[in-house]
């Protein structure tokens, strides 16, 4: 209900608060209420057979809207930043998605849970090598790397990159196993 009526604002916002419309926004709010009006048909019964597809399309559909809504302004316009907008709808299409998860893991509680934690232990030094890239405490230790010879960074970069493509792959791997754990027809599982 939040998003829909700040979704609803942003529309008005699209006409009023801007030079000229800013269709693109407003084109992404309506996808947002729309989303939003399927996000309440489920809550009032409809779409029960997959209610975790369910809330994860409608978590999708806003944080997805509300990146490319807040971007087609800012590139558009360059009007300032909507950022404080952006994180409510980010917040809330995650607190959907959260929802949606916990109703599927907990169908099979014991099997899922078990199998999303070690997949996201797995997943923990894969998400450190690529945020180091980012984060400037990071830089530091690729400036190292950096400055060896190629011959000692091959001897490094091959290793770690097979042992971090394996982890992310049983990462991967064992959260889907774990959403898959949920399912509920009654087919074996692998």
């Amino acid at each position: 209900m939040i998003v829909g009526a700040t979704a609803a604002a942003g529309i008005v916002a699209g006409f009023v608060a801007y030079p000229k419309p800013a269709l693109a926004l407003v084109g992404f709010q309506v996808v947002t209420l729309v989303a939003c009006v399927i996000g309440v048909l489920f809550g009032r019964g409809a779409f029960s057979n997959a209610p975790g597809l369910c809330l994860a399309c409608v978590s999708g559909t806003i944080a997805v809207a509300a990146t490319l809504g807040s971007q087609s302004v800012q590139w558009r316009l360059g009007s300032g930043s909507i950022l404080s907008w952006t994180a409510l709808h980010l917040g809330l299409a995650l607190v959907v998605a959260g929802v949606g998860a916990v109703l599927v893991l907990g169908r099979r509680a014991k099997t899922s849970w078990r199998r999303l934690m070690v997949g996201a232990a797995l997943g923990v030094p894969v998400v450190l090598v690529v945020g180091s890239r980012v984060v400037p405490a990071g830089r530091g230790a690729w400036a190292w790397f950096g400055s060896l010879g190629p011959f000692v960074q091959t001897m490094i970069a091959v290793p770690a990159f097979l042992l971090l493509g394996a982890l992310c792959c049983a990462s991967v791997d064992l959260i889907i196993r774990a959403f898959e754990a949920g399912r509920t027809d009654e087919q074996p599982e692998a």
